[in-house]
């Protein structure tokens, strides 16, 4: 426990380190990235306002990554949970705020966005604080727990960078279309990104009780206890088995429920036809897709 609250320390302090790093250099070349994505007038002018305003968030949201992982070996899913959706309420009464009432424009979302983030960073850290200060570990950072975290998640690293990369390429694609389409695309990625991370909490539990099993698998090989270790594969097994039973039926549940809300979601977003009517079919085919998203 101690060493894997160390390693968790670690592993925040990098992500922040991180998240601090690259919102500089993004804040820096702002309009570049914008221009790059094919915007232009109107949506290039409000997207460099966003993306300064959202940055700041940047080295908050890394750290939630980071902290949810740790909070996850100390098996606490709820927490992250509870932070999750406590945060979505922050961010959507922050941006109508901002955007609203302050008079900020798109700006203003960014600039709530920004905060719910960092709001999210801070709450997820305490308890792993408080865990770290009951086991008597240190809050600061170690060199060498920095260089193990990032060679550890370099893989992670390089699996999430593609993953954004994937994603911006939709953007870049939306944005060639139009101002009307790129919108319509908005509101189509956030309510894929709803339900990516309600599907993610059972990937979370599933996550949390393999790796339980598979450290205690561990240490019965290291004993040379064969009936221990047997018990602990037939219990992975038996996760798995579960989870994915689980998992598929969830995926199909929510996409019976986003086909038959794919006219009426849409409202939620925004009071303009043509918006609505172009997320329609991408709603459609997100519905379609979601039980093997919920598996993969």
């Amino acid at each position: 426990r101690r060493e894997g609250l160390k390693a968790g320390l670690d592993g925040i302090w990098l992500a922040a380190l991180i998240g601090v790093a690259v919102a500089g250099v993004a804040m820096v070349f702002a309009p570049q990235i914008v221009a790059a994505m094919g915007a232009k007038a109107s949506v290039a002018t409000n997207a460099v306002a966003y993306l300064r305003m959202v940055l700041p968030g940047l080295p908050g949201m890394l750290v939630v990554l980071a902290a949810t992982g740790t909070l996850r070996g100390l098996l606490d899913t709820r927490t992250p949970f509870i932070v999750a959706l406590a945060g979505a309420v922050l961010n959507t009464l922050l941006n109508a705020f901002f955007l609203y009432v302050v008079g900020l424009g798109v700006a203003g979302s960014g600039l709530g966005t920004a905060l719910a983030e960092l709001s999210m960073g801070a709450a997820l850290v305490a308890p792993i604080a408080r865990a770290a200060h009951a086991e008597q570990v240190s809050l600061r950072p170690r060199l060498a727990g920095l260089r193990a975290s990032m060679g550890e998640g370099l893989g992670l690293f390089v699996r999430n960078i593609s993953l954004r990369v994937a994603i911006l390429s939709t953007v870049w694609a939306a944005t060639a279309l139009g101002a009307t389409a790129l919108a319509s695309y908005q509101v189509v990625n956030a309510l894929w990104g709803v339900c990516s991370f309600g599907l993610d909490a059972l990937a979370i539990a599933a996550q949390a009780l393999i790796g339980q099993a598979l450290g205690r698998a561990a240490e019965a090989r290291r004993r040379g206890d064969e009936a221990a270790l047997a018990q602990e594969d037939a219990a992975i097994s038996r996760i798995l088995r579960r989870c994915m039973g689980w998992t598929l039926g969830v995926g199909v549940a929510v996409g019976l429920v986003v086909a038959g809300g794919a006219k009426w979601l849409p409202w939620f977003f925004t009071s303009d036809a043509p918006v609505r009517e172009l997320a329609f079919w991408p709603l459609l085919a997100m519905a379609a897709s979601l039980p093997l998203v919920a598996v993969a």
